[in-house]
């Protein structure tokens, strides 16, 4: 039987020690600690206060499988920053350190794993080539290695980020080369990832140690990119809309286009002349035949708020977005929020499903084990077949408010998978 837990990420609306025991209680052999200022500081926590950790797990009988040093806001109010890869040596250090207070109390609390993600390239990775950010991030991973002793140090593949797939993952640790050094394999970013999720997950067992398992849903690839010169698409032979939709944004006239296969929108900020619609109609029908280009105003949306659900939805996509300034990003909210939400007098909005930004066209948004297209009971009988020794941790950070349900629901869903 393969073994389950559940990420206290999950549970951040109460204490620590209650949610581990109320992991334990629906029947979750071990719970993955995960860092947050008001549960589990870990600067905050002395040596007394590990002890007392380590106690209540063994009084428990529960195990501490993993401890996440990766919790998107915990550094600062950017996403994941700063990262491992940040070109400001004093930033990168921040995550650096942190990493390594976390293998320190997992030597203390006797939890055997460590994980951490790559972090995104940003704006300022933009001139330096993939070795810079590698190198970078080689050198960090050997700092966190140097008193490793018996716990393994585990990445964790990120959707967007700059170590995104196994293949990205398995590259990293064959050049660490170091046997305390392994894959934290996530099996929604699998999904999102990989060509065949279940083929690709069995043929990268030989370099996993954990999982973390969430269901994920079909959704919009979208596509989003800045440039400077509408003279950028007469460069451009072809746009594959079949593989995403496609946003622009026209940084010195403040203007942005959508194009998809079946759709040509252009919100402007000022008053167009005829000549620059015109030259806009023939940039649009060159990648979209038979289709009309739409002028709206961004006055018009600038104050639109959709509901709470494609709000989520935006923030969790723009997050995903790499390689862009950060305040630019923010002058897409009302784009994506128009292009979301059924516009009045129209049976449907422009964009139907949710939007993602992955290589598969799957939303990175953790659902509820059953509700998205994973299918769980071949993954895991593969799984269990290949004999996988390693925890799987259910990760539902965004079900916090129905963890009560979540919780004992997600654990019986996987037994039935089983």
């Amino acid at each position: 039987m393969l073994k389950l837990s559940y990420s206290t990420n999950g549970l951040t609306n109460v204490g620590f020690f209650e949610a581990v025991q109320a992991i334990k209680q629906v029947g979750y052999e071990g719970a993955e600690i995960s860092f947050q200022k008001s549960q589990f500081n870990p600067f905050e926590l002395i040596d007394d206060d590990l002890l007392k950790v380590k106690n209540f797990f063994e009084a428990n009988n529960i195990s501490p499988v993993a401890i996440s040093s990766a919790t998107t806001f915990f550094l600062s109010d950017i996403p994941h920053e700063p990262s491992i890869i940040a070109l400001n040596k004093t930033e990168r250090q921040k995550r650096i350190d942190l990493i390594k207070r976390a293998i320190q109390i997992a030597k203390k609390i006797n939890c055997p794993i460590v994980s951490f993600q790559s972090g995104y390239l940003r704006e300022e990775h933009i001139d330096q080539t993939d070795e810079g950010p590698m190198k970078l991030l080689i050198d960090g991973i050997k700092e966190c290695l140097e008193n490793i002793e018996n716990i393994t140090l585990v990445i964790e593949p990120e959707p967007g980020m700059f170590i995104e797939s196994n293949d990205d993952a398995i590259t990293l640790i064959n050049k660490i080369n170091s046997p305390s050094f392994r894959l934290h394999l996530d099996i929604g970013h699998a999904y999102c990832t990989e060509k065949n999720y279940i083929q690709d997950i069995e043929a990268a067992l030989p370099y996993i140690e954990y999982m973390h398992l969430a269901d994920i849903k079909e959704g919009y690839n979208l596509r989003i990119k800045c440039i400077n010169d509408l003279e950028y698409f007469n460069e451009q032979k072809t746009i594959d809309l079949d593989f995403a939709g496609r946003l622009y944004y026209l940084i010195p006239q403040n203007l942005f286009f959508f194009f998809d296969k079946n759709n040509c929108i252009c919100f402007y900020d000022e008053i167009l002349d005829e000549s620059k619609k015109q030259n806009i109609e023939v940039i649009s029908k060159r990648f979209v035949e038979n289709t009309s280009t739409k002028f709206i105003s961004l006055k018009e949306i600038q104050n639109a708020i959709p509901n709470q659900d494609i709000d989520l939805e935006i923030k969790a996509y723009l997050d995903s977005v790499s390689g862009i300034n950060l305040n630019i990003l923010e002058k897409f909210k009302p784009i994506l929020g128009y292009l979301r939400v059924t516009p009045e007098g129209l049976s449907s909005a422009v964009i139907t499903q949710p939007i993602c930004n992955t290589i598969k066209g799957k939303v990175h948004y953790h659902e509820f084990p059953g509700k998205g297209g994973i299918d769980f009971s071949s993954l895991l009988k593969v799984l269990q077949e290949k004999k996988y020794q390693g925890f799987i941790t259910v990760e539902l950070y965004n079900h916090v408010d129905v963890w009560q349900t979540v919780l004992p629901e997600s654990r019986a869903y996987l037994l039935n998978c089983m």
